[in-house]
């Protein structure tokens, strides 16, 4: 349980708008750029695919704990969403890190969990920023810290707000593709984004690191296969309930945690 807290605890960046105003021009200027061409990317993208895979580990050494989630993600303007995640391999016990599938058709939005037999369905926010806030409340373990972030409003000042201190630390190769690496630090955690050096500034992974006491936690999302569009596919936006699950108000997410 300890593990899912923390890390819900720190999953949205959003801190201090006027502390980070004091910071800018502290901050490696380079670095600051290419995030805000990535950031404004995906500020004025109408629609966004992308296939995913979330790594999550907890302790080091021989209590070390790995969970790792393959998935996708589906967004359009106004307030469509998709994210659905399946697990890979099995998930030691233990480990708070439930897949999810989320879905907003505009109208409603529903959230499935297969591993509890239990959904819930809400009415839809009516923004981007509101289904962003919503994801990003569900953990980086579960859907990782990227797309909750990309969705608000500014993406720019969104990953930015709060930080102390960025540098470029060089360059280095996602999934084939030549990335900026940049490095980030704020009072709670660390964390990275990989950034494509050529083309547009599609972010191909996102790491975040956590120390709580004698405990290490990392979330490492990458991404591939992405698609910024002017319209997406609305099949994709689609809810259909798996058979023996149950409607409730609330999934019970972190107490899946403590089951094996």
């Amino acid at each position: 349980m300890r593990y899912y807290i923390g890390l819900l605890a720190f999953a949205v960046f959003m801190s201090s708008s006027a502390a980070w105003a004091g910071k800018k021009d502290d901050l490696d200027k380079k670095a600051v750029d290419i995030v805000k061409k990535a950031g404004d990317l995906y500020k004025d993208a109408k629609a966004v695919h992308a296939d995913v895979t979330i790594v999550s580990t907890m302790g080091e050494g021989k209590d070390k704990k790995e969970v790792k989630l393959d998935g996708t993600y589906d967004l359009a303007k106004p307030n469509l969403i998709a994210v659905r995640t399946n697990l890979e391999g099995e998930k030691p016990a233990g480990t708070p890190v439930t897949p999810l599938e989320v879905v907003c058709d505009g109208k409603k939005l529903f959230t499935s969990a297969k591993a509890l037999k239990q959904y819930s369905e809400n009415d839809a926010p009516e923004s981007m920023t509101d289904l962003g806030r919503g994801l990003l409340g569900m953990g980086p373990p579960n859907v990782g810290m990227l797309f909750g972030n990309i969705m608000i409003d500014d993406p720019y000042e969104t990953l930015m707000s709060g930080v102390t201190d960025c540098t470029l630390a060089g360059k280095e190769k996602i999934e084939g593709v030549e990335c900026n690496h940049i490095k980030f630090k704020q009072p709670e955690f660390d964390w990275e984004l990989f950034i494509a050096a050529e083309g547009k500034p599609l972010v191909m992974r996102m790491t975040n690191t956590r120390s709580d006491g004698d405990n290490k936690f990392t979330t490492v999302e990458t991404y591939k296969n992405w698609k910024i569009e002017d319209a997406a596919d609305k099949s994709k936006f689609s809810f259909t309930p798996p058979k023996e699950s149950k409607k409730v108000d609330e999934l019970n997410l972190r107490g899946e945690g403590d089951t094996k």
